[in-house]
């Protein structure tokens, strides 16, 4: 009998380097074998800025410099209340240094605080209490500015020194201006109301307020805003554009989006491109005729849209909303939990810049920008809520780093012929990381050294192998990575 002899051929040996030199996004909605590793598929904490992989946005205390002095705004921990929402009343017709934080507490109650020097917040004497659905507006008026708040009460105005209340104005729960008038809608009547000229506090026929109710399939109102030359009510399945010319006759009403989506009311903001809103976990731009898609990937990140709130300020647009999770816990996931929301996303809709904050349970926005103070100010959901925080770009909590974390999609070259052998990573990173590289069920973990500085990569040895390959970066301080190069080994064994 003749035996059959196997001649085993040397292994066909090439040698690859790949060069992830430059972070390009973070893409959660694509499958992963449609993503090449210079996208990252997961991470939180981080951002990508010209290229590089670096830390993002923090949140702490909102202390804020005026004059060279230190400003802290109070809290409302002596009157036992949590800050539901806040505003910055401008009270330029008083004279200087006469700005004012306004807050409206869980209990429904009013309180006011100087904006430009430190003070106590104090009650709002004379204003509607216990009262829910609030929307302030700042207002100019026979040389003063009011404040007008509009809430389940009806209406309340203030200017620096009397409260007045108006008890037949409208229940509404959004308000917008345009042309002197207020627009406000009222969800439970599919009903916008209107006011009469120069006078936002009359909604009277007589003095040439009026209302214009809308039935139909599109579900809720929830907001309204003004932009351009006509006011646009957005519905929980459509958007209205009213027309507003110089008399109610001339006004022309006309359905503009129809939508299966659900459109999420309280991520809508007014950009200077047009309004900004979410559908499907995906962020959407209106330029008042058709809705385009902005940005899948990084909103894809979003684990629950629920309780997703969203705000523009200085060129980004910040999303705060529930984020998905790891094994980790980080900020206050792990000490003061979180109610609702874990975290933001932002988003620059002309350099496409993107990050993802995680660990804070923020549930409002509220910008504040004068000649002297510029801040995004939140609030929170948790036990932080008796007073508001701002965010910081210092990447931490409270002064405590924030774990930051990025992960590569899973990768093969498109090439499932040869097995792939990690020899060695060279890290062009300024600060410490983690480097872990995970290649068929082989994970290996490396500690990568920065020197405060780029342009001094550091080199670490890996002896992995398998078909395909990932990589996650961890950091637990500052993080700045401008590229990573990896060298191969790609081998192809056969018989003969």
């Amino acid at each position: 009998m003749i035996g059959y002899v196997r001649k085993d051929n040397t292994p066909e040996v090439s040698h690859v380097a790949y060069n992830l030199n430059a972070f390009s996004s973070i893409d959660a909605y694509h499958d992963e074998e449609k993503l090449n590793p210079k996208i990252g598929c997961y991470g939180y904490n981080i951002a990508v800025k010209g290229g590089n992989l670096t830390g993002t946005i923090g949140a702490g205390t909102p202390t804020y410099q005026v004059g060279g002095k230190s400003v802290t705004l109070p809290s409302l921990v002596p009157q036992g209340e949590y800050v539901l929402k806040m505003h910055h009343f401008r009270c330029s017709g008083l004279g200087m240094g006469e700005d004012k934080i306004i807050v409206h507490s869980h209990l429904g109650n009013f309180y006011y605080a100087d904006l430009l020097r430190h003070s106590e917040f104090k009650p709002l004497e004379g204003a509607s209490q216990g009262v829910s659905d609030v929307t302030f507006l700042n207002y100019f008026s026979l040389g003063r500015d009011v404040l007008l708040v509009y809430h389940s009460k009806g209406l309340t105005t203030y200017d620096g020194e009397n409260t007045s209340n108006y008890e037949s104005c409208p229940k509404m729960t959004d308000v917008t201006m345009l042309y002197e008038r207020a627009f406000g809608i009222e969800p439970s009547t599919d009903t916008l109301h209107f006011s009469a000229p120069l006078n936002p506090t009359d909604f009277s026929l007589d003095m040439g307020g009026g209302s214009i109710t809308i039935r139909d399939d599109g579900g809720k109102m929830q907001r309204v805003i003004a932009m351009g030359n006509a006011i646009y009510i957005f519905k929980e399945y459509a958007v209205y554009r009213l027309s507003v010319y110089g008399s109610p006759e001339d006004y022309t009403l006309t359905k503009v989006v129809d939508t299966h989506s659900e459109i999420l009311g309280k991520t809508i903001a007014l950009s200077p491109s047009g309004i900004l809103l979410m559908m499907d976990k995906v962020l959407y731009l209106f330029d008042g005729y058709k809705l385009k898609v902005l940005e899948r990937g990084i909103f894809a990140l979003m684990e629950s849209t629920e309780h997703a709130v969203g705000k523009y300020f200085d060129e980004n647009y910040y999303l705060a909303c529930s984020l998905v999770k790891d094994d980790e816990k980080v900020g206050d996931e792990e000490d003061f939990g979180i109610t609702y929301n874990n975290g933001i996303i932002h988003y620059n809709p002309e350099t496409k810049g993107q990050g993802v904050m995680r660990g804070a349970d923020i549930v409002g926005f509220y910008p504040v920008l004068t000649s002297e103070v510029k801040e995004i100010f939140v609030l929170y959901g948790n036990d932080r809520a008796h007073r508001a925080g701002k965010l910081t770009s210092d990447g931490a909590l409270y002064g405590v780093p924030l774990k930051k974390k990025w992960r590569s999609p899973r990768y093969n070259f498109l090439d499932v012929q040869h097995f792939k052998i990690l020899k060695r990573a060279q890290v062009d990173t300024a600060y410490d990381l983690n480097l872990t590289v995970t290649q068929g069920a082989t994970k290996v973990k490396r500690r990568v050294y920065g020197y405060g500085r780029l342009s001094r990569p550091e080199v670490v040895p890996f002896n992995t192998s398998g078909y395909d390959f990932y990589l996650e970066i961890e950091a637990e301080g500052d993080l700045n990575v401008r590229g990573i190069k990896l060298s191969f080994d790609f081998v192809r064994r056969y018989f003969t």
